[in-house]
């Protein structure tokens, strides 16, 4: 028998307790910014079915007249988790944005549960950037830039060699010296942090020859596309993917199994040893990953001196016009 609060936390919103996030702006706080992230993340995404998904599409597309605004949040919200916003068409239940929880769950413990093992080390780190590299096709949606899928590939060969070789290199170093065993048990993790920096790096390569759109505080568009504005996005992703998710998901719950769990409950309580291991790692993933990457900002503030000619000269005009400073 399953009690109907379970059910409501595995089942999909109903009309009647929905909550969209808000849109990000310039200047919204760390609050606004948690609260999208967590609607970005909600893992009961990956549950909706093609069909309601497609009934969805089409219930936006045109509504019929006695649709009320709650049925219409309900479709809103299907939409947002499963349809690609460009193609209007499902997106697959493995790779849309709310299956990130759940398959960081799973490598994370898959890593926990196979430490020294280069078999398993490689494994999970294939598993993790093909799972990633698949949700990024499936997703992309900027249509100014279509997608490059041979940059994509070598983007996706290039991170995942890299994360195997330092991973299992890694293992197989410490197997033949064992004074370096205890900070060879992090290697993975970084390997995993390595790969993430490359693949943003690649995949963002026209971003930086090209420059990003400016905006202002009000998130209005300003002047031309700018390199500054490409790197400072693109060192933003870095921090995220290389180091504030692998860190958080990833290498904090090992630390914590290593250093506190199991010298403390291994020999003496085995039989909690893996359920306060599990708790942990997705502890770590669900708690304490979004509440780090939420205090990184949607936007990247710039400072004036470090814009292309052209794109100071436009910011210093709206801000005559706004009656402001510069900035």
């Amino acid at each position: 028998r399953i009690w109907p609060w379970v059910l409501d936390l595995l089942l999909p919103p109903s009309s009647d307790n929905i909550s969209m996030a808000p849109e990000p702006c310039p200047t919204e706080g760390y609050a606004a910014r948690l609260m999208r992230l967590i609607d970005r993340w909600d893992p009961r995404g990956i549950l909706v079915s093609d069909a309601k998904a497609i009934a969805a599409v089409k219930l936006l597309a045109d509504p019929p007249p006695r649709t009320s605004q709650a049925e219409l949040a309900t479709a809103r919200w299907v939409y947002d988790k499963t349809v690609h916003p460009v193609l209007d068409q499902p997106i697959p239940s493995a790779f849309r944005t709310s299956s990130f929880i759940p398959m960081t769950s799973l490598a994370a413990i898959g890593l926990a549960a196979s430490p020294g093992s280069a078999k398993a080390a490689f494994f999970w780190h294939l598993v993790y950037q093909t799972h990633s590299a698949t949700v990024r096709y499936c997703n992309y949606d900027d249509t100014s830039r279509p997608l490059d899928l041979n940059r994509m590939l070598g983007a996706y060969a290039a991170s995942t060699g890299a994360a195997c070789a330092i991973g299992v290199g890694a293992l197989r170093l410490a197997a033949l010296f064992p004074a370096v065993r205890l900070a060879s048990q992090a290697a993975p993790h970084i390997a995993l942090g390595c790969a993430g920096a490359l693949s943003t790096v690649l995949n963002n390569e026209p971003l930086l020859k090209h420059g990003a759109p400016l905006v202002d505080e009000r998130g209005e568009p300003l002047g031309s596309e700018s390199r500054a504005a490409a790197k400072g996005t693109v060192a933003r992703a870095t921090l995220l993917q290389a180091v504030l998710v692998p860190s958080c998901a990833l290498l904090v719950p090992t630390v914590l199994i290593r250093t506190i769990l199991m010298p403390r409950y291994l020999q003496s309580a085995p039989k909690i040893f893996p359920v306060a291991a599990v708790g942990t790692i997705l502890g770590s993933v669900f708690v304490l990953t979004p509440l780090a990457v939420a205090g990184v900002p949607a936007y990247v503030p710039l400072a004036l001196d470090d814009l292309e000619e052209p794109n100071k000269v436009a910011v210093e005009a709206r801000a005559r016009e706004l009656g402001t400073a510069p900035r």
